[in-house]
């Protein structure tokens, strides 16, 4: 009604303020009305997905105005969560935006950068990879050369870092030295380790968890001399060069993730990072190291443009 397209515009003003946290109260007072008003039988959705797809799924034509309302409110709440940093919140709006409208292109990008600013590559390569092949099966009429592009850089940016290899991920060159290894591992420990965000945000507090099981991981596979040189064997077989302590270590972009077969031929160990001696060794490490403040961590922000769905009722938040 009149009231929710009210809040919607009031709203979209805040976000251009990038006043975000009085724009998510306008947005979700205004899903609240919009609901409610529609099927006062069910009442307010108790979740982002659960809700409404208790509500809207077959719901008759007569709804379609409010549907399309409740897909844009979700799709503005979404953003500005994401501008707040609140990722895990709006990857669930993100979600119910695609309950209503599995065709919404925004709410996969949308998605798919928060799973990026949180650290979570598997899922955002999912998103990724399923709207360029929606979009590219349209022959680019959802969106703009321009965005479409943009889109694909992301999705090309997702990929690296999940396929981050051991070294990679402890930011070091292949085949660098042991010390070396041990030293950035203690150095990212240092800033990545749970223990150092537990005032931060929960959001936060997951991301940092994620960068440190990464970075441990790294460890275990390259953090003694017997596993990092069965772990090199692989690469420079890999590089059809023979194992030399002289080796370049600038050589090659890239490095596997794991060697697990190759560390358990030279070690004995089964790789589960959970037990054994390999976790015990990176504890250690890190347990002798000072503990100084956390840093601040940076992340970029991005706007996912207007909206292709069809309906006009509810505006979009505008670009900051």
């Amino acid at each position: 009604g009149h009231l929710t397209v009210e809040l919607s515009l009031a709203g979209n003003g805040r976000y251009r303020e990038n006043n975000y946290e009085a724009a998510v109260a306008c947005y979700e007072e205004a899903i609240a009305i919009c609901e409610e008003s529609e099927c006062p039988s069910v009442g307010p959705s108790v979740g982002p997905v659960a809700g409404v797809l208790a509500k809207w799924v077959g719901a008759s034509e007569g709804a379609s105005s409010t549907r399309q309302n409740l897909i844009r409110l979700r799709y503005n709440l979404a953003r500005a969560l994401h501008r707040l940093e609140r990722w895990s919140e709006a990857r669930h709006q993100a979600t119910a935006v695609l309950v209503l409208d599995r065709s919404y292109v925004n709410a996969y990008a949308l998605r798919a950068q928060a799973a990026m600013a949180a650290f979570d590559w598997a899922p955002a390569q999912v998103d990724w990879d399923r709207l360029i092949a929606m979009v590219a099966g349209q022959q680019h009429h959802l969106v703009d050369d321009e965005t479409f592009s943009a889109w694909q850089k992301r999705r090309d940016e997702c990929s690296h870092q999940a396929s981050l290899g051991n070294y990679e991920a402890l930011e070091l060159p292949r085949l660098s030295s042991l010390e070396s290894v041990r030293r950035a591992y203690r150095d990212l420990a240092r800033k990545w380790h749970p223990d150092k965000h537990q005032q931060k945000s929960r959001d936060h507090q997951e991301r940092a968890t994620r960068r440190f099981n990464r970075l441990r991981e790294a460890f275990e596979a390259i953090g003694d001399e017997v596993s990092k040189r069965a772990y090199d064997a692989v690469l420079l077989l890999c590089d059809g060069r023979p194992l030399s302590p002289c080796a370049d270590i600038n050589q090659g972009s890239g490095d596997f993730r794991t060697a697990s077969s190759a560390r358990s031929a030279a070690s004995g160990s089964s790789g589960d990072l959970g037990n054994g001696r390999g976790r015990s060794r990176a504890a250690e490490l890190f347990a002798r190291q000072p503990a100084p403040g956390s840093g601040s961590v940076d992340e970029g922000d991005e706007d996912f443009g207007e909206s292709h769905s069809s309906g006009r009722t509810v505006a979009h938040a505008p670009a900051p």
